[in-house]
């Protein structure tokens, strides 16, 4: 006379493996806004005329209209300053470029956009907290 036994289980998807697809989804929205806030914040910035003009000079405005904030893809966004000059008034984003007649006149591209990551990191650790809370895993 022989024994049997059998032991068996049922491997669903638990409700903490639930809230963590549920925030899988919800991370990405989270940083991509705090990303495009980072990339607008620069093009603001970038736009902004640091210097009074002297009196012989008009502005155009050339360079504040063609400074933009574009997705490029998900999560990842560029501002370009596309007016032509716009390198030797700002400089590049490395730092390079600015003419000697605008250094100290005119913020560099450089400046701008280290000031506005500065947050940036911490900003996406708050993000993250709130998708966190919001899918139910605090």
């Amino acid at each position: 006379m022989g024994i049997s036994v059998s032991v068996e289980h049922t491997v669903r998807p638990s409700h903490i493996a639930k809230k963590l697809l549920r925030y899988a989804k919800l991370i990405e929205p989270e940083i991509d806004a705090r990303t495009k806030g980072v990339a607008y914040g620069i093009r603001d910035e970038a736009k902004t005329y640091d210097a009074a003009p002297r009196p012989s000079y008009r502005r155009t405005g050339n360079m504040s209209r063609r400074t933009t904030a574009l997705r490029v893809n998900r999560m990842e966004w560029r501002v370009e300053m596309r007016a032509p000059y716009s390198v030797y008034v700002r400089g590049r984003a490395d730092g390079t470029g600015q003419a000697w007649m605008h250094v100290r006149r005119w913020k560099k591209f450089e400046t701008i956009i280290t000031k506005h990551r500065k947050g940036y990191l911490a900003d996406i650790r708050e993000g993250l907290a709130e998708a966190k809370q919001k899918a139910g895993l605090e």
